[in-house]
């Protein structure tokens, strides 16, 4: 038996602009409106996004939460990391490196022509 790094039910979504834009978004994170037992209308049950509770429309509507920062899918970090270890001092913050146009790969560098985090 060969051990797999993802189950075989899990693939990173990568939604085109034009999937996205027919999504209503979560605005709030409540689940209920107020004091009722009602699900908010911008929030994470919300009937109007993902439709009545039981219905087939449910289990199909998807909707997204704008986080207002870009994340990298830790799958992508993890193997990002196995081809070379500097990348991930250099995503947290902790080292400096340049792009090498001709190795066309981040090369290690000090701070003043460096750059570090990510994005």
């Amino acid at each position: 038996m060969q051990k797999t790094d993802l189950p075989a039910n899990v693939s990173l979504l990568v939604p085109d602009d034009r999937y996205v834009q027919t999504m209503k978004p979560c605005k709030v994170l409540d689940i209920f409106d107020g004091g009722s037992t009602n699900f908010h209308e911008d929030g994470l049950f919300s009937i109007s996004t993902f439709g009545r509770v039981g219905s087939e429309d449910r289990d199909l509507r998807f909707s997204f939460i704008d986080l207002r920062t870009e994340i990298l899918h830790p799958y992508i970090y993890k193997n990002l990391v196995k081809l070379k270890g500097m990348y991930a001092d250099v995503m947290a913050g902790k080292a400096y490196a340049v792009w090498d146009e001709e190795l066309k790969e981040l090369v290690a560098s000090d701070a003043i022509s460096g750059r570090t985090g990510y994005g």
